[in-house]
């Protein structure tokens, strides 16, 4: 490069090229900075194939409830007992549900207080079934074991009395337990036991709990944090096939009348559980022999939050088996609009 003396015409040209250089190159960079703070790319389109008789209903459930039977229990299991004939009567309200229920507590060396040996059951063609449980409830007492433990009673008992678990029915386990869980198991150790106990069928599989850890509740056995647990653990791992509840709550007799209507729909109802993700509610659409279903209120369909799973209420716009619904969405990656 030729060198002038300050102030000449070269070295102005110069001056004013480079310059301009600058000014072009600062401008691209602010450009691509404010496509990529700005422009965000659409989440990932989902599109799936499903046969109509793969989304038909269960009709039986098999519900197995673990009641902690230590010191602190005394006012929950009241609580669990004074709900019983609610809980039933939502069971009962959906006359195609098949439904039986047993009880065990969190003590390993403890047998099964109802609804597992012979002559014995607690289903729904029992007359006094609800009577059966409360009484068994009453028996239940408060001095098990101070280690309480979930998974290793559910395994024990469930492998002993193997007619408990119906080949095709799906298997609701209820915990109510103000404890952490304290079984040498792994909690994917009980989930794999869980699933050979189910043929390999996780879908088949509900857990509902009913717990106290520190962030939810004052403590009343030991003290835990729930992101630290296994039952938290649990829940996660079976996505939406699991849910959680404060033990604490003074809805706790409410959410627990309650739940039998809950397991009753979710049991018998169609659906279709998004493995995939999330889906952004809005981008949702059925479509059967190339035409869209209606969801929604007066629809054919909704889509179920808390269990992640759309949810048919109808399937009269197909009523041959085989027929097939399409559906796509996209995937809620945090930067969709709901």
């Amino acid at each position: 490069m030729k060198t002038t003396l300050v102030g000449g015409v070269e070295m102005k040209a110069w001056i004013l090229l480079t310059g301009l250089f600058i000014s072009v190159l600062f401008s691209s960079a602010c450009s691509k900075g404010l496509d990529f703070l700005y422009n965000y790319p659409d989440g990932r389109h989902v599109h799936s194939e499903h046969q109509l008789k793969e989304l038909k209903g269960n009709s039986s459930v098999d519900i197995l409830w673990v009641v902690d039977d230590s010191s602190s229990m005394s006012a929950h299991q009241a609580t669990v007992k004074e709900n019983l004939t609610k809980f039933a009567l939502g069971l009962s309200n959906n006359n195609t549900l098949d439904w039986k229920m047993g009880l065990i507590s969190t003590t390993t060396s403890r047998l099964p207080l109802v609804g597992f040996y012979p002559g014995d059951p607690v289903d729904v063609s029992v007359p006094n079934a609800v009577q059966k449980f409360e009484a068994a409830i009453d028996l239940l007492g408060t001095g098990g074991d101070a280690s309480e433990k979930t998974y290793e009673p559910v395994i024990q008992n469930l492998t002993l009395f193997p007619n408990f678990l119906r080949q095709d029915a799906v298997l609701a386990l209820i915990i109510v337990t103000d404890a952490s869980e304290q079984s040498q198991m792994k909690t994917d150790e009980f989930i794999q036991h869980i699933k050979l106990l189910k043929g390999n069928d996780l879908s088949k599989v509900l857990v509902y709990e009913f717990i106290n850890p520190i962030d939810w509740c004052k403590a009343t056995d030991d003290t835990w944090n729930l992101a630290d647990s296994k039952y938290f653990e649990l829940v996660n791992l079976l996505g939406s096939r699991g849910k959680k509840y404060p033990l604490c709550d003074v809805q706790f007799g409410s959410n627990l009348s309650k739940l039998g209507s809950e397991i009753a729909n979710e049991v018998t109802s169609p659906k279709i559980n998004f493995e995939d993700g999330r889906p952004v509610p809005r981008t949702i659409t059925v479509f059967h022999d190339g035409k869209p279903v209606p969801g929604g209120k007066g629809g054919a369909w909704y889509y179920d939050r808390n269990y992640n799973a759309l949810v048919f209420t109808d399937l009269s716009f197909a009523p041959n088996p085989n027929e097939v619904v399409t559906v796509d969405y996209i995937v809620d990656d945090g930067l969709q609009d709901e």
